[in-house]
């Protein structure tokens, strides 16, 4: 009887471990998992230490039992276990808060408890709320984020938890007419728009309407062109496109433009031919009913990069970079490429506790060793563990990673992530690589990464995508964030444990650059 139990239990562990390999092992150019076989010893990774229960019905789990024959259940429901004893499950949520986790292998047997924290009640400081009888003016005074037109900047955004869409620089001025909490609410020719208040200086003076003026300087220096021009200290929005970059200034009007209409009943001034290597010619035109006046320069050759600020007269400078010689046959060589190793502070993590900033330098540096080995110059915001500026403070690190990659001239900017699921999401139906990037001029490099690495990955395609985050929106050279692989699940997590295949996947990466310089040499 004994042994016909034993039989039996030894022939459902094989059959579940059996299971477990073909569900964690189910992608052919992704690494074999090892088969480890150790101690039964239960290790969660996820949820973290002290969580708060989230707000949904069911939820990711994961950790490892340290041998592949352990059979595995979860406040019952029995999780399959990967060769090297990772595991990942996706369960409903526990109504008591408390996980139970048993790992068995024969008479082996080790039990975990997990339970979830209870959240301390905040104490708030109080709500302060004014809506203004009448707009205050409110000027740029101090910047922050990415540098992404150049210099410190003021962002805003339709709503004040929104993605942001207007980048202000200093100097920049428009009606104030609310302040909440710690945003102000500020008025863009009828649009409504939130910016942070400790960046803006208001004053009861009577906000103005801006005058633009349609003369537009253009100088040549060695690495860039600048367009300058007399716009009030309008704020505005900019849309750089391949080639083109397009303003829109808000709560402005032109004298000049009126007059050039009535002179030729066109809808518009344009200025074409310049006898200028970039810039082909620009068009102004208006809408006075809206205050807005918009401007949009055509360039002769693919947009590399741009930056856009108020100088110390008070004048409007559009700096539009000038790219580097390129050849078709080796066009990496002598390109600034900034190599970002994403992350610390934070990060996710797998199942056997692989932190996404380890899997993210690992691929970092043999990125670095291989566009070296193209000619090309590469500058790393790390080489280890340590950050380059805060692993306490991620706002304060990103920014300091992107003002690195402006002060160093970059021509491109790499940030390398592996990706992390938000609870509730279901990580057995949802995982794949996807690229991000935000101004359209780097949509190719996305494009042309996403394609190389989802080549090497064979994962499905979550495709490339507009998003606002710090390492893609500088706007000096093209800016693209990658995420190959999805760290809780237990193949992929492995694979970044891979020497061979981290070879595989920089070398994806380097095919994408070159794909993309390449466009940009045949595009000129």
């Amino acid at each position: 009887m004994q042994s016909t139990f034993t039989f039996v239990f030894l022939f459902l562990s094989s059959t579940l471990i059996l299971a477990a390999q073909q569900e964690y092992e189910s992608n052919p150019l992704l690494p074999i998992i090892p088969s480890v076989d150790g101690s039964v010893k239960v290790t969660l990774i996820y949820p973290e230490s002290g969580m708060a229960r989230p707000n949904v019905k069911r939820n990711f789990i994961f950790g490892s039992v340290g041998t592949a024959k352990a059979v595995l259940t979860i406040n019952g429901d029995t999780v399959p276990v990967a060769p090297n004893g990772a595991f990942l499950g996706f369960l409903p949520l526990p109504k008591d808060g408390v996980y139970t986790l048993i790992a068995e292998q024969g008479e082996e047997r080790d039990t975990l408890l997990y339970t979830f924290s209870t959240p301390t009640p905040g104490v708030r400081s109080p709500r302060v709320r004014n809506l203004y009888e009448k707009p205050k003016l409110g000027i740029v005074t101090k910047g922050v984020d990415t540098l992404a037109s150049g210099s410190d900047i003021a962002y805003g955004a339709p709503t004040k938890t929104a993605d942001r869409q207007w980048f202000f620089p200093i100097g920049a001025r428009f009606p104030v007419y609310e302040r909440d909490g710690d945003h102000v609410r500020i008025d863009l020719a009828g649009e409504t728009a939130w910016v942070e208040r400790e960046y803006i200086t208001t004053s009861s003076a009577e906000p103005e309407t801006s005058e633009v003026n349609l003369d537009i300087d253009v100088a040549d220096a060695e690495q860039w062109v600048d367009l300058t021009m007399q716009v009030g200290y309008a704020p505005f929005r900019i849309d750089p496109q391949e080639k083109s970059v397009t303003f829109t200034f808000y709560n402005a009007l032109s004298f000049d433009l009126e007059n050039e209409i009535d002179k030729t009943s066109e809808t518009g001034y344009t200025v074409s031919n310049l006898p200028n290597y970039l810039v082909e010619g620009y068009h102004w035109s208006g809408d006075d009913e809206k205050a807005i006046v918009t401007l949009r320069i055509d360039l002769r050759r693919k947009l590399w990069g741009f930056k856009a600020f108020y100088d110390e007269s008070g004048q409007l400078v559009l700096r539009l970079r000038r790219p580097n010689a390129i050849s078709a046959e080796n066009p990496l060589r002598g390109l600034i490429i900034m190599v970002d190793a994403g992350h610390p502070p934070r990060g996710a993590s797998g199942p056997t506790g692989l932190s996404e900033a380890d899997a993210n330098l690992a691929i970092a540096l043999e990125l670095e060793k291989q566009l070296k080995a193209k000619g090309a110059q590469v500058l790393m915001t790390r080489r280890d563990e340590n950050p380059l500026l805060t692993d306490t403070n991620a706002t304060m690190e990103l920014s300091a990673r992107v003002a690195y990659a402006v002060r160093h001239n970059a021509d491109i900017l790499i940030s390398i992530h592996n990706n992390g699921f938000s609870d509730g999401v279901n990580p057995w139906e949802k995982n794949g690589t996807e690229t991000y990037y935000y101004h359209a001029f780097s949509s190719d490099l996305a494009r042309a990464l996403q394609e190389e690495i989802v080549e090497v990955t064979n994962v499905p395609s979550l495709g490339y995508k507009q998003r606002s985050l710090s390492l893609t929106r500088p706007t000096w050279m093209p800016a693209v964030l990658t995420e190959s692989l999805y760290m809780m699940h237990p193949q992929q997590e492995q694979a970044l444990r891979d020497p061979q295949f981290l070879e595989k996947l920089a070398a994806a990466h380097v095919r994408g650059i070159e794909r993309f310089v390449r466009g940009m040499v045949g595009g000129s």
